[in-house]
């Protein structure tokens, strides 16, 4: 989207690379930064970071629920488990009301006690299936391959290990940038237009707003 000279990488000697802050209780808390970090008692959860790290390495082994739902093994037995569910069970409820809360904020915009575990992070979501601990999941995740073709811009990402990044005018410039890419493609974008209603038939698909209908052959729900 011409936005390359506009990205600002933060890479690993930065300050900010190695300094992650939450506001709680009306004060900033630094987030464990490092492995000595994990051993030391955290203001954030009261307590030392490794104990909930030993309960998730030494749970028992998953099962899925029996065909009536009922919990077996460690499972909580929901059909559908919550973000907020999973983080509680592998771990404890501070790790999943202040860390993990915060990362969903971050990302989805949206309530951790609300989100699907397995629709927003799959990868974490299989590794307590297949490794029965998510962090031995993780370690044993084969590592990603970046395709030949990927941009200058995603190499130099990985090559240089970046730990994030933000654009110089603002990460809002980058929805404005695709909103304007798209109404250039012809594509009519509504905004705070909620959906009445929803028809669906063999043919074509009817969407009701406040004040129109929407007529289309397809129809994609992009809600997590």
């Amino acid at each position: 989207m011409g936005l390359d000279k506009s990205v600002l990488p933060v890479k690993p000697g930065h300050p900010a690379a190695g300094k992650r802050l939450l506001f709680i209780n009306d004060q900033l808390v630094a987030l464990p930064s490092s492995l000595l970090s994990i051993f030391q008692k955290n203001p954030i959860i009261n307590n030392r970071l490794i104990y909930p790290i030993l309960n998730d390495l030494f749970q028992a082994k998953f099962k899925e629920p029996d065909s009536d739902g009922k919990a077996r093994a460690g499972i909580s037995g929901v059909a559908e488990e919550t973000v907020h569910e999973f983080f509680s069970r592998r771990f404890n409820p501070d790790v999943a009301n202040y860390f993990v809360s915060a990362l969903c904020r971050g990302i989805f915009a949206g309530d951790s006690k609300h989100l699907s575990m397995r629709s927003c992070f799959p990868p974490l979501y299989e590794a307590e299936r297949k490794h029965r601990s998510v962090i031995l999941g993780m370690m044993n995740a084969p590592r990603d391959i970046l395709p030949s073709d990927s941009c200058d811009l995603v190499q130099a990402a990985r090559r240089e290990r970046w730990a994030m990044w933000t654009l110089r005018e603002g990460l809002g410039l980058l929805p404005d940038t695709l909103a304007q890419r798209l109404r250039e493609k012809g594509v009519q974008i509504c905004y705070n237009s909620p959906c009445q209603q929803l028809h669906v038939n063999a043919n074509s698909c009817k969407v009701e707003l406040e004040n129109e209908t929407l007529e289309a052959q397809h129809v994609i729900s992009a809600v997590p």
